[in-house]
């Protein structure tokens, strides 16, 4: 090994400059830091007024941009309760007990959650103490008064504070009236029982829930009393213990409420008064652009066809109501309003203004002058379905000699054969001959003998009978003793016969209700997969299906092939523009809240008015509930495809179908529907092919998926509650329970969400996938069984895309045989096994929904 010396002269070069280093070198050097953007902008600069150290940042510019926002939040709380403590112009209302600067008063709905409380009681407990809460009944308006009347609305004045409430006591068992009346109020009271709980599955739990779901304005606690008796020193703890008791079980679903008011303890009842006439009510943000109205009194004008003028007086809330738009009556549909009149308190249903007090000034409004009265060519109308014309697209011309041979027939100048004694019931005549329609009448003549002749066959029928009635009361004297004993076993076949029914009926909704398990849990496991049919060909039986790429990304035409349903359906260019614009006008139009007014309702049927004037058909039930009109935007008439989002009930564990009827309560409205599920999923941009998949059972779980259905537009979006419930009819539930409960008013609370668009575009796809077993591997290359039964279909499936489970692409290269074998080509190696899949999709389309008109159906049973 030769040895040598280190070198003792080193060349150094002269490195080269940072201009000339290479990206890569550059990288290397920043270590992954990258230099700041001089062009970006930065965060928030911290305001002026808060900056300490400086002359702009003292104490003073500090204190007085605290002062400043302090105020502004005091502004919007006085606007917020503005209509509750304002007199409008010439009202007079010291002959009703009303204190004069009073305004509308507070409405507050009170539901009993138990059977063994009475929702009156929470009133009867505040008129007592009268002067020293500083409330009295209104006259005419105390809690017995108005059961003696039976009027489900009583109200009390508070002279201190110069507010008035009203309250709507609901009773046990009644949910759907019980949602409408939360709709509608400012407060919810909650009556419990110290004594008994709600359990999982009462239908104070179901109360709960379905409110919850819907969105609850503030909630107030109340029990009548802690039921505590004894004298002991424990009796303080042991109250204590059952206050927490009542708020925890509140608090799980009404988190705010920090509070239980107890009715038997003075100082408890002096905070409940004082809670319902000071404190600000909790905004509801699907009520901030709509009216609604309680009735207090009504009256109905009949017509001829069943139908007739309704006048309702009440208190305007929420948004302004105008008459140009419509109003929404639950179970009944939407109406059109006439006019709405000013009506202030004690005020007749026909009142209208003197001639005196119309000649004065406007500025001083007069009992009976008319607010607004509906302007028809800018009002909204009736029509919710558009009318598509079947020849809007025909291309079709007749030709010449078809003309020409029409001129002829209209030459002519012979009348159409006719039967004899009929004419013809309109003839016109033009300059190019005569034009007769083939419409006739009969002659008074013919009428007159027919009618004679029936007068003479109901007098021989009526001689007929009088002759019957005679022998059969000799015979029927005589028959009574052997029918006697023969109805005794033929009642006892009958309800034989009935019970067997029934039991049959069960029998079958049992196996229904196994079978739809069987397949959600088939779903489940082997999610759209189908078995291809033996006896009919494939291309037969998925003719409507079709291959995609992408059921993400391949272009979709949404118009293509539509059903004749979507021509009866209406579309905006823009929805989120006319949501905004027509949201933003119904702020500006109409009679402003806090007026009381009389609204003058068209066409509205005899049923309904029974409602308003709160008439009693069966006292047997409780049947007096509080009639509420609701107020409709613009366009809320018309019907479109209405999509929103929906997440299932943990509780409720019954598989639910698409297409299986259900109650949608969508915002203040309710439909019969068959929603049709599908995926809930985001797409980026606005250009997406918005196409998603169909799903065949609502998912379980917290994940959400979307329901398609047929209805009225709702505008709101994402405010707007939807809540789905099955009725338990569905099941072959029927019947009261022991606390006088109805089935009907009982329902399974399926789900929740919110409203998500209006789009007819949004395409729903229904995914089938056909699967095939490996016969054979190469490498690559694979024979293919059992996806398909004869060479035809092979070749008719060929240009689809081939996918296994292991993650493979391939597609068909030839068939094999007459019996359905392929050859296909992977991108890949094939595993003997792998499982090969086809996807084919189809569009499918949601179904009509139907105005639902049983929330008052099988209400609860009056004690006896």
């Amino acid at each position: 090994m030769s040895f040598s010396h280190r070198p003792t002269l080193q060349q150094k070069n002269k490195p080269f400059k940072s201009g000339h280093a290479t990206k890569g070198a550059r990288k290397r050097a920043a270590k992954g830091n990258v230099a700041p953007d001089p062009t970006a902008s930065r965060g928030p600069k911290t305001p002026v007024l808060r900056t300490s150290g400086s002359a702009e940042g003292s104490r003073k510019n500090r204190r007085n941009e605290a002062r400043q926002v302090s105020q502004q939040k005091r502004a919007a709380l006085v606007e917020s309760t503005r209509i509750f403590g304002t007199g409008l112009r010439g009202e007079n209302r010291g002959g009703t007990g009303r204190h004069s600067k009073a305004g509308a008063p507070r409405i507050c709905a009170i539901l009993s959650l138990t059977p063994d409380v009475n929702e009156w009681d929470v009133v009867r407990a505040l008129e007592r103490d009268g002067e020293a809460l500083g409330v009295r009944p209104m006259a005419g308006k105390s809690a017995d008064e108005a059961m003696a009347q039976r009027v489900p609305i009583c109200e009390l004045d508070a002279t201190r504070f110069r507010q008035a409430v009203q309250f709507l006591p609901m009773p046990y068992g009644a949910l759907l009236p019980a949602m409408d009346a939360c709709r509608c109020a400012d407060f919810v009271i909650l009556l419990l029982s110290a004594e008994t709980s709600i359990e999982p599955g009462s239908w104070g739990e179901l109360c709960l829930r379905s409110l919850q779901a819907h969105g609850m304005p503030q909630i107030l606690a109340v029990v009548p009393s802690l039921g505590i008796r004894s004298d002991s020193k424990k009796k303080k703890n042991e109250e204590q213990s059952v206050r927490k008791s009542l708020l925890s079980f509140v608090q799980y679903f009404c988190p705010d409420t920090n509070k239980v008011h107890v009715l038997d303890e003075a100082a408890s009842r002096s905070v409940l008064v004082r809670t319902l006439v000071t404190t600000a009510p909790k905004r509801v943000a699907w009520r901030d652009f709509r009216a609604w109205c309680v009735s207090e009194q009504a009256s109905y004008v009949p017509e001829d066809d069943g139908y007739g003028m309704l006048k309702v007086q009440g208190w305007i809330r929420g948004a302004p109501l105008s008459a140009n738009r419509l109003v929404h009556i639950p179970d009944y549909g939407d109406f059109m309003v006439d006019q709405i009149t000013y009506a202030p308190p004690g005020v007749d249903m026909d009142t209208v203004p003197e001639e005196t007090m119309q000649a004065q000034s406007d500025d001083v409004l007069v009992p009976g002058a008319v607010l607004q009265r509906r302007q028809d060519d800018e009002a909204d109308d009736l029509v919710s379905e558009n009318e598509p014309d079947a020849l809007a697209n025909e291309q079709t011309w007749p030709t010449e000699e078809e003309m020409a041979e029409g001129e002829a027939r209209m030459a002519e100048d012979d009348l159409p054969p006719a039967l004899p004694g009929t004419t013809p019931r309109e003839i016109q005549k033009h300059s190019a001959g005569k034009k007769y329609q083939a419409a006739w009448i009969i002659e008074s003549d013919d009428d007159d003998e027919e009618e004679e002749e029936e007068d003479e066959e109901e007098e021989e029928d009526d001689a007929m009978e009088d002759d019957d009635e005679e022998v059969q009361t000799e015979e029927e004297e005589q028959s009574q003793e052997d029918d006697a004993s023969v109805s005794d076993a033929e009642n006892e076949d009958a309800d034989e016969d009935e019970e067997i029914r029934a039991i049959e009926a069960y029998r079958e909704q049992r196996r229904k209700e196994q079978n739809t398990a069987r397949e959600e849990a088939a779903e489940a496991e082997f999610p759209d997969e189908v078995d291809t049919p033996m006896d009919v060909p494939a291309r037969q039986r998925y003719a409507r299906y079709r291959g995609l790429e992408s059921m993400y990304t391949s272009y979709w035409d949404p118009y293509e092939d539509l059903p004749e349903d979507y021509a009866r359906l209406f579309q905006f260019d823009d929805f989120s523009k006319t949501r905004k614009r027509v949201e933003s006008h119904a702020l500006l139009d109409g009679v402003a809240p806090g007026i009381r007014v009389c609204i003058w309702i068209r066409h509205v049927p005899r049923d309904a008015a029974a409602r308003a004037v709160y008439a009693e058909t069966n006292p047997k039930k409780r049947e007096v509930l509080p009639f509420v009109l609701f107020g409709l935007l613009r366009h809320e008439h018309k019907k479109s495809v209405v999509n929103f989002t929906i997440t299932r009930n943990t509780e409720y564990d019954a598989p639910v179908r698409s297409k299986d009827p259900l109650v949608v309560c969508l915002g203040f409205r309710r439909y019969h529907a068959r929603p049709v599920y599908s995926q809930h999923l985001r797409r980026v941009g606005r250009d997406g092919n918005q196409v998603y998949k169909f799903e065949r059972f609502l998912p379980h779980g917290t994940g959400a998926a979307v329901g398609s259905v047929y209805a009225p537009v709702t505008f709101g979006g994402a405010n707007v509650p939807v809540v789905l419930l099955r009725m338990r009819s569905e099941g072959q539930e029927f019947g009261y329970d022991d606390d006088g409960v109805s089935a009907e008013q009982t329902p399974h609370l399926v789900g929740a969400g919110s409203v998500l668009d209006i789009a007819p575009t949004r395409i729903i796809t229904k995914r089938i996938i056909l699967s095939g077993h490996p016969y054979k591997v190469h490498k690559k290359t694979a024979t293919i069984r059992f996806m398909f039964f004869n060479a035809d279909d092979v070749r008719y499936f060929a240009p689809i895309t081939l996918r296994t489970k292991y993650g493979r692409t391939g597609h068909i290269s030839e068939s094999l045989g007459t019996h359905g074998y392929y050859k296909a080509h992977f991108d890949g190696p094939l595993s003997q096994m792998d499982t090969v899949l086809m996807s084919l999709y189809k569009r499918v389309y949601p179904r009509w929904s139907t105005l639902f008109r049983g929330s008052r159906d099988q209400l609860p049973l009056v004690e006896p």
